[in-house]
């Protein structure tokens, strides 16, 4: 689901401070832990450049 999310802040092209917050507020709020949302991060980033 986190990572959905970072997809869809990324879809722009651009993640705006106030979309990284609202998902590192979310990934806590569902108990994930810090290392794997970074990792959800990097997925969908890589998803993006291909």
């Amino acid at each position: 689901m986190i990572e959905m999310l970072w997809e869809v802040a990324y879809a722009d092209g651009a993640v705006h401070d106030y979309e990284a917050n609202m998902l590192r507020r979310i990934a806590g709020l569902l108990h994930v832990s810090d290392r794997d949302a970074g990792e959800a991060r990097k997925r969908a980033t890589a998803g993006q450049k291909g």
